[in-house]
């Protein structure tokens, strides 16, 4: 091995500069995206101080609010400032989690404002992407704005879907009630009766017990079982 290094003396050389200039490189990239996902994550955390931010009547001071942080007069001007601020998150930090989740948040602001078709548009996007937390987070919002606009159907698919999900995070007995929710306001009242009965045998201690218990007794009545 050393003869070959001595007799191929420039060649080692050019071996030895193209690894360590890669190093570099990747070393260079690792830097720079641990830095963007910094600024991300600052980026976002701005923003959502902004949709967290507090309302106070115009022109009023108040001692309530931290120094440098957002206030607002009405929701409206809440949402507004925070859809402009989310949008650039997620158009700037477009691959970073940081910039999925703001996009979510564009949509809840969305959705808050009766904007259900820019909701919807916006939650489908998030979806297009991994399936991590926010993108279940999605779904199941998306679901609720499709019982809003009346779609039950595409609703119901949505909340079963997250349903047949070994990985979904989500508490499976509150996606079971939006499920039985979504049937019964469909007019599916048998599905939804079964899914209520489903609760309460399988998720004994949910908080969602007690509400599926009424909406069961009322179908049995209403069913005449």
């Amino acid at each position: 091995m050393s003869f070959w290094i001595y007799e191929n003396q420039s060649y080692a050389v050019n071996i030895v500069l193209v690894v360590i200039g890669a190093g570099l490189i990747l070393g260079g990239l690792w830097v720079y995206r641990g830095r963007q996902v910094d600024a991300a994550h600052d980026a976002f955390s701005a923003a959502l101080r902004e949709y967290r931010a507090p309302i106070v009547a115009a022109m009023e001071e108040t001692t309530d609010s931290p120094v440098g942080e957002p206030t607002f007069s009405t929701t409206e001007e809440r949402y507004q400032t925070a859809i402009i601020s989310f949008a650039e998150v997620a158009s700037n930090y477009d691959g970073y989690e940081a910039g999925r989740q703001a996009l979510y948040y564009k949509a809840l602001c969305h959705a808050e404002l009766d904007e259900l078709e820019m909701a919807v548009e916006a939650l489908k996007e998030v979806r297009s992407g991994n399936r991590t937390l926010v993108y279940y987070l999605a779904t199941r919002t998306l679901g609720a704005l499709q019982i809003t606009r009346g779609d039950y159907e595409s609703a119901s698919e949505l909340y079963r879907a997250l349903l047949s999900d070994q990985d979904m995070p989500l508490s499976k007995d509150q996606i079971l009630y939006d499920l039985a929710s979504a049937e019964e306001k469909a007019g599916n009242l048998v599905d939804a009766w079964k899914y209520y009965q489903q609760i309460q045998k399988e998720y004994p201690n949910s908080p969602m017990k007690s509400d599926a218990e009424r909406r069961s007794d009322l179908l049995e009545y209403l069913l005449d079982m």
